[in-house]
Order: C-alpha cells, then sequence, then structure tokens
C-alpha cells in the first residue's frame, strides 16, 4: 500500500513510516498540514491511504481531510488524535462525514492493524449515509449525538484501534 503520514513529531513519523515500511508498504511523510496537502496534490500515484495528526502546524488534521476528500471523495482518511468526541465532532462540522480515526497515545502495532483492514471503508461508507439522515449539514450534532456515532465508529473498528 501506499501511506502518506502528516506527523508534526518528526519522531513519531520516522516510527510510523519504519513500521509501516516493515510490513512492505511504502510511506510518503509530511511534518505538516501544508506539506501533506503538496504532497498529496503533486503524486502521480494515488495513495491507498492518508494518516493525519489532528493538531499540526498550518494546518490541522480536519482542515486537511477536508481538502482531500474535496479532490477525492473516495480517499481513505484516518486522523490520530487524543480527543475522539472532539474531532468526530470537527468532522461532522466541518467536512459533513466521519473519517476512520485511532486514539493517541497508540501501538504502532494498532496504526498497522488499522491502515491494513480493508473491510473498514466499505463499512464506513454506510455509516456515512446515515448521518445524511440524521444529521442535516448546518446541524452541529449533540454530545449525545457524537458519542452514538463514536460508538458506531469503534464497532467498524477493530477492538484496540480506537
Amino acid at each position: 500500500m501506499r501511506i502518506l503520514v502528516a506527523e508534526d513529531d518528526i519522531d513519531i513519523a520516522n516510527l510510523h513510516k519504519l513500521i509501516l515500511e516493515s510490513r512492505g508498504h511504502t510511506v510518503v511523510l509530511a511534518l505538516d498540514g501544508q506539506k501533506c496537502l503538496d504532497s498529496y496534490r503533486q503524486t502521480k500515484d494515488p495513495f491507498d491511504a492518508v494518516v493525519l495528526d489532528y493538531k499540526m502546524p498550518k494546518l490541522n488534521g480536519i482542515q486537511v481531510a477536508k481538502e482531500i476528500i474535496r479532490l477525492n471523495a473516495e480517499q481513505r482518511v484516518l486522523i490520530a488524535t487524543a480527543v475522539l468526541k472532539e474531532t468526530l465532532a470537527d468532522c461532522i462540522k466541518d467536512i459533513g462525514r466521519i473519517v476512520e480515526m485511532i486514539q493517541k497515545p497508540f501501538e504502532p502495532e494498532s496504526l498497522v492493524q488499522l491502515v491494513e483492514d480493508k473491510t473498514i471503508l466499505a463499512k464506513l461508507r454506510k455509516l456515512n449515509a446515515n448521518i445524511k439522515e440524521t444529521i442535516s449539514g448546518a446541524h452541529v450534532p449533540s454530545e449525545n449525538e457524537v458519542e452514538k456515532l463514536l460508538r458506531q465508529l469503534k464497532n467498524i473498528q477493530k477492538p484496540g484501534t480506537i
């Protein structure tokens, strides 16, 4: 798989790269949100997944995800975050859909497990289709709605990855 990883902590970025490449994946690193978008726009070969840190310089993970999804609505995006509910609420409000998430801190193997699970994307599409029925674009989801959606996302992803 080709994976674009955006992480502003160079040690964590290199750890992600090392563990993913040890599994045979090709990894492109970006150390901030703007460099991630530049790499995404300039690539000739599509990425199988884009892994974004939630809090980065220049552009945060939500801003980058929104632009990447605007460029390619089918792109698989994963956000690494310490604040799941806030990130999920921001995704719904700013992007209009849910993206995959992994809660920081996490073991590198959890990232590998999540990235390599190709069944998640189809399940996530169904969940996002249901969101359009439940939450209108102008509606800011309530805390109860966010908690319910977070439980559904956790059910889609394997235990230990979120």
